[in-house]
C-alpha cells in the first residue's frame, strides 16, 4: 500500500486485529494447548503475561489507564 489512504491503512490494520484476536478466541477455548491437568508455574507466568499484554492493548484502544 505505497499510496495508501488512512482509512485502507486503519481498515487493513482492523482486519489483523480482529483475525489476531479470533485466533485468540479459539486458542483460549483449547486452554492455549496446554493439558488443564498438567499446569504448571511457567504455564501461569506466560499466561499471566499475556493478560497483562491484552489489558494494556485494551486500555491503549479505548483510552483507559495510562492512555486516558
Amino acid at each position: 500500500m505505497v499510496h495508501a489512504t488512512a482509512i485502507e491503512a486503519f481498515l487493513a490494520a482492523k482486519v489483523q486485529i480482529d483475525n489476531a484476536l479470533a485466533q485468540l478466541m479459539a486458542a483460549s477455548e483449547d486452554h492455549f494447548d496446554t493439558d488443564p491437568e498438567a499446569v504448571n508455574w511457567s504455564d501461569a507466568a506466560q499466561m499471566r503475561r499475556i493478560a497483562d499484554e491484552i489489558e494494556n492493548i485494551r486500555d491503549m484502544a479505548l483510552g483507559r489507564g495510562e492512555y486516558a
